[in-house]
């Protein structure tokens, strides 16, 4: 906006003194401050349509927590604009949207973790994971994951006492009644 007050006041028809004195006192720098205007206008229209293309992809963005592609896209068209031209304004938006992709990947590298707790059988420390992630995010599938965490930890328990009820029977000499009762517990574990 500067440039172009400055550029106003001498376009305005100088006269012969007016021109001479100019060119004595500016010299080239009248011409070198119209090409650098072109420029910035040309960078400020350039990162209008990056900044454009980035607000789209962020509309497709559906908040899903295990989705971060949309987001990182936008952050790089985002970093992309501040090359071309600084602005505090966009600064602000990719620390924003760089903030949220780090909480999607580390709500993602915990659900992958209880995953994988989970697949090992080892329910406990998968709900325990889950519960972490969930501070981060709450997710209907999340909520299944610990539900069913939660019934294989149940079902766990109730195996365990029922071993340790055959432990006992063996050692006090009832082995019949110590196959009955696992049989037992085999059999409820099983269609639960």
């Amino acid at each position: 906006m500067i440039a172009e007050k400055a550029l106003a006041v001498w376009s305005r028809k100088p006269g012969f003194w007016e021109r001479l004195i100019c060119q004595l006192l500016l010299g080239r720098l009248l011409d070198n401050l119209t090409q650098q205007l072109k420029q910035w206008r040309y960078q400020v229209a350039e990162v209008d349509k990056l900044a454009a293309n980035a607000k789209t992809l962020l509309k497709q963005d559906t908040g899903d927590p295990l989705e971060t592609q949309a987001l990182a896209s936008a952050i790089a068209i985002y970093q992309r604009c501040t090359k071309i031209l600084h602005d505090d304004r966009i600064s602000r938006v990719i620390k924003q949207y760089q903030e949220e992709l780090q909480r999607r990947q580390q709500f993602l590298n915990l659900v992958t973790q209880a995953q994988s707790q989970a697949a090992n059988r080892f329910y406990k420390n998968a709900i325990a994971v889950y519960r972490e992630a969930e501070k981060l995010y709450s997710t209907e599938s999340l909520q299944q994951a610990i539900a069913v965490s939660v019934a294989q930890v149940q079902q766990e328990e109730i195996y365990d006492a029922a071993f340790q009820k055959v432990q006992q029977a063996e050692s006090e000499g009832r082995l019949q009644a110590a196959i009955a009762l696992l049989k037992n517990a085999l059999t409820n574990t099983i269609s639960l």
